[in-house]
């Protein structure tokens, strides 16, 4: 029971694929009412993408669609028209926030820039996530996930050695941009409940990579000199920080702190010569010169027991290991389903599937999800009666246009 932390607040999510739906998402779990603007027919680009039931194409049952749009409303209007356009600044006229996704450049040309937005509507918030901001000389290239995690400087330290460097897969660089554009719209929400003033928020898509995944290596360079390199499966630089083979699959060993690895190779391993050797002592010196060997080392215990089996004496030794799952694993996971993570939701054409729930848990706030994702255009009469006074035949002359 309770409230949710944004109840009352009306979103306008104008944005496609990945970054802006899924911030909006973020922000109808909260509470907040999402309006989805979409392209009159073709609709959001993730509708096209899948993956879909059976392999077979549908703009209505693409996983990656439903799974970023839970819980909001869909319109159909094309803001390249002048009476689209008319129609987005009239949704605007009362919305407290608008996410985007598109480019500097063609809001400008459609007069969306956040300066005339604001101008509209004081108190609006306009969230941008882009590439690489709103200003600056990269500002109307062409941007994705494998160009800002590269500008990031994450894709230095992906991949194998010898090969050339990767991104981080499945869109990670979006889902990362979307994360910060909720936290940074909720702030300026906050902000705008001292100031009266709503405000331009603007997420370059490359900065929280470069702060918080590889900003974090800076302090290792500036105190020891430490670079960095690919390495594949595992960091260069710290012992362990990997992914090992075990009985029935792959284990993921991270453990930052040393007194992780001591419990591990005294309490779980029960391995005394290897926590006092003295060859093994430094973990840095491990990871940069024979990995491998220890590697073997470990193999051997690792082998001979199962993940479920491993995780459990990890547990109880305390050391933060745990088992790599496969998707259908992850779903029946008795963690996620005592915290009642994923939850059923019905949808017209896909039918009932789980989705992913509440990222985090508040006592006296409730994660809202009470609907799939929307149908096309499912809300057009409903939002656009309130715009137009329920003119059924002037809805009409807009949808054989193409506008709605």
């Amino acid at each position: 029971t309770g409230v949710s932390v944004l109840e009352g607040i009306r979103v306008v999510e104008w944005g496609e694929f990945v970054s802006a739906p899924f911030c909006g998402r973020l922000l109808a779990g909260l509470g907040a009412e999402v309006i989805k603007v979409e392209r009159p027919g073709s609709g959001d680009e993730a509708r096209h993408h899948g993956p879909f039931p059976n392999g077979v194409p549908n703009p209505e049952a693409s996983g990656l669609f439903l799974h970023l749009n839970v819980g909001k409303r869909s319109v159909a209007l094309d803001p390249a028209l002048p009476e689209g356009r008319d129609l987005l600044r009239q949704l605007l006229a009362d919305a407290d926030v608008l996410l985007t996704n598109y480019q500097p450049s063609a809001m400008e040309e459609m007069g969306f820039a956040p300066p005339d937005l604001l101008a509209i509507n004081p108190r609006l918030i306009v969230t941008t996530v882009t590439p690489y901001g709103w200003t600056g000389p990269y500002r109307d290239l062409p941007g994705y996930d494998i160009t800002v995690l590269a500008l990031a400087g994450v894709s230095f330290s992906v991949g194998e050695p010898e090969r050339e460097p990767l991104a981080p897969p499945y869109f990670m660089g979006d889902y990362q941009a979307g994360l910060t554009a909720s936290s940074a719209t909720v702030t300026a929400l906050l902000a705008r409940d001292s100031t009266g003033r709503g405000q331009h928020v603007d997420i370059a898509a490359f900065e929280p990579w470069a702060t918080y995944h590889a900003g974090a290596a800076v302090t290792t360079f500036v105190y020891q000199g430490v670079t960095g390199h690919r390495a594949g499966r595992r960091r260069p630089d710290l012992y362990p920080y990997t992914l090992l083979p075990c009985k029935d699959g792959l284990l993921c060993l991270i453990a930052r702190e040393g007194r992780q690895w001591k419990r591990f190779l005294l309490d779980v391993m029960q391995r005394e010569d290897l926590a006092n050797h003295e060859r093994y002592r430094d973990r840095r010196t491990v990871a940069e010169q024979y990995p491998e060997e220890m590697d073997a080392l470990l193999a051997p215990w690792l082998m001979e027991r199962t993940r479920e089996e491993i995780f459990e004496l990890c547990r109880r030794g305390r050391a933060p290991f745990a088992p790599v799952r496969r998707i259908d694993e992850a779903l029946s996971d008795p963690h996620l389903a005592a915290r009642g993570f994923f939850r059923q939701l019905g949808h017209p054409v896909a039918g009932p599937l789980p989705y992913a729930g509440a990222p985090f848990q508040m006592s006296d706030a409730p994660w809202r999800m009470d609907r799939a994702a929307p149908t096309l255009g499912e809300a057009n009469e409903d939002i656009y009666c309130g715009l137009l006074g329920c003119d059924a035949g002037r809805l009409e002359e807009l949808r054989l246009a193409g506008v709605i």
